[in-house]
């Protein structure tokens, strides 16, 4: 708690989540905490698909957090620690195979390899990915200006195998950093004092305090503060 208040008084705004009222299962509970595990290592923007779920443990609070293991992919059975919301206390596993719909790009023209990638050169799509690791797609931000690393035709999906996307948050970036903790939300500019892709762990900069805090990249231009 100290250190959340410490980013508030630092210049975080704060937003009180608002509780649903709604009773759920313990089940809905975990559905609920691996597809925002899901969408904080592939993106916001994923639809999330949960399938033979399997809950080992009691969950005790309305709320869980899951945690992938390091070797998790699309299409594989995917296993998960469940903690509670502030990673303290332990509450057992669970197991499920996830498939999502995933906003990329796909080459919009035939292109060749060492190709700067330019607007007219890719296409916005999304379709279900059943294969790979829970990592982000390039969007229009991070493809536009990559390069190409071979040769794609027409229709093909410009995944981190295909081009050399453009990193999501570089050194010395101003950057929208955002602390969760109890059901309340702070966000605050801060520069980032590392660079990296989507799923990096880098050091952002309190330009006030000159505090520097660990953070998780989300997305271009966002971070998520972590312990």
């Amino acid at each position: 708690m100290t250190l959340f208040l410490a980013l508030i008084v630092s210049g975080f705004s704060t937003t009180a989540a608002l509780a649903e009222g709604v009773s759920r299962t313990s089940n809905d509970i975990v559905h609920d905490a691996i597809v925002d595990a899901v969408r904080l290592r592939m993106g916001a923007g994923v639809e999330v698909m949960v399938e033979g779920l399997v809950v080992s443990g009691k969950v005790t609070a309305a709320q869980a957090r899951a945690v992938p293991g390091p070797d998790a992919r699309l299409g594989a059975v995917i296993h998960f620690q469940l903690q509670s919301n502030d990673g303290a206390i332990s509450m057992g596993a669970a197991s499920a195979r996830i498939t999502a719909i995933v906003p990329h790009m796909h080459a919009a023209q035939p292109l060749s390899r060492g190709a700067d990638l330019g607007a007219d050169d890719v296409t916005a799509v999304a379709h279900a990915v059943t294969s790979g690791p829970l990592r982000p797609w390039p969007g229009a931000a991070s493809a536009i200006g990559g390069k190409v690393l071979r040769a794609l035709a027409t229709g093909a999906c410009l995944s981190r195998n295909a081009i050399q996307a453009v990193l999501a948050v570089r050194t010395g970036q101003e950057v929208t950093a955002v602390a969760h903790l109890d059901g309340v939300e702070a966000s605050a500019v801060m520069v980032a004092a590392g660079g990296g892709d989507a799923g990096a762990v880098i050091r952002v900069v309190n330009r006030q305090s000159r505090r520097a805090l660990k953070a998780r990249v989300v997305s271009a231009g966002l971070v998520e503060i972590i312990k």
